[in-house]
């Protein structure tokens, strides 16, 4: 990075601290409400930064981040923790080859196991093992510590204003166009 790069880059951070959308950004994107704007450039950081730690906590587990997420949402599933392969898609969020693939490493090392939905017995279900419970356990335990580490410079009243501010957004996102 030239010495001009880091100058800007320098400004940027500078304006984004004071909460200002950069004026190169405003110049560049023209007529925008900034506060929206920086609104989604930190929940796009948050997110990247979340995917970060996850990736790194998993490979601890020697899994993929795919893997570990299938995991867990099997866990969050409750017991008999098993889903149909359609509802793991629509939490990871991969195409169904995608959540196949993942499914098939899983099993491999003994961690889900496919079983005959009990209401559609032409339909499957994806449940874990009692090694794949322990794994997602596991997983989920080093997320939650990881999550509490990171924001544990926060006051009780800034969680509780975070956690609703982050509700509300995800109500308007949900919201029909």
């Amino acid at each position: 990075m030239t010495e001009d790069e880091q100058k800007r880059e320098q400004r940027i951070l500078e304006q984004l601290r004071t909460h200002r959308l950069p004026a190169e950004w405003a110049e560049a994107l023209g007529d925008v409400d900034g506060d929206a704007m920086l609104v989604l450039t930190w929940l796009e950081v948050l997110s990247r930064r979340v995917r970060s730690i996850h990736v790194e906590e998993v490979r601890r587990e020697r899994l993929t981040y795919s893997e570990a997420t299938l995991l867990y949402q099997l866990l969050l599933a409750g017991e008999p923790y098993r889903q149909s392969p359609t509802q793991l898609n629509e939490y990871l969020g991969l195409t169904s080859g995608g959540v196949t693939k993942t499914v098939d490493r899983l099993e491999a090392q003994e961690l889900v196991h496919r079983v005959p939905d009990s209401v559609d017995g032409r339909s499957i279900q994806v449940g874990l093992t009692e090694s794949g419970l322990e794994a997602a356990r596991r997983v989920a335990r080093a997320f939650a510590s990881r999550y509490e580490e990171l924001v544990k410079s926060l006051a009780p009243e800034e969680k509780k204003q975070a956690v609703m501010t982050l509700r509300r957004l995800l109500d308007v996102f949900e919201a029909p166009l």
